[in-house]
């Protein structure tokens, strides 16, 4: 199989004299590319973004960077029950349309839609019985 690839690339080299030129800039695109691809993926399992041209522009030298970077870590709250976030803080309200809690002092979610559209609009006892159940104390 080897001697067939190797007799395929002389003759190839023979019938167009272009053929090596071209067959190493592939050669060199396949490593850059894939030196990329190793940074990527070495930052990502650390928890970061990106990363992929700090292996194409740096090589081996790219890959020593991103490996001895922190791992990013992501704080999660610390309770001891399995209450929702939006709990937390009393007074916080629920946007039952996509899920996000709010502070008192947030006036709208990101949706769009607005906290006093919640209070009209959406049966607040059916998404957040806890809540009421806390402000009725």
């Amino acid at each position: 199989m080897i001697i067939a690839i190797l007799g395929l690339l002389c003759l190839l080299l023979l019938l167009f004299p272009g053929f090596l030129k071209l067959l190493v800039a592939a050669l060199v695109a396949i490593f850059f590319i894939g030196m990329g691809t190793l940074t990527w993926v070495i930052n990502n399992a650390k928890g970061r973004d990106g990363g992929f041209w700090w292996g194409f522009f740096l090589t081996f030298i790219g890959v020593l960077v991103v490996a001895v970077r922190p791992e990013v870590l992501v704080p999660t709250p610390v309770r001891g029950d399995d209450r929702p976030l939006y709990l937390e803080n009393p007074g916080a309200w629920y946007c039952p349309r996509c899920g996000r809690s709010h502070a008192v002092y947030e006036h709208s979610c990101l949706c769009g839609i607005t906290k006093h559209e919640v209070k009209e609009t959406f049966d607040l006892e059916a998404f957040q019985p806890e809540v009421r159940a806390m402000e009725s104390r």
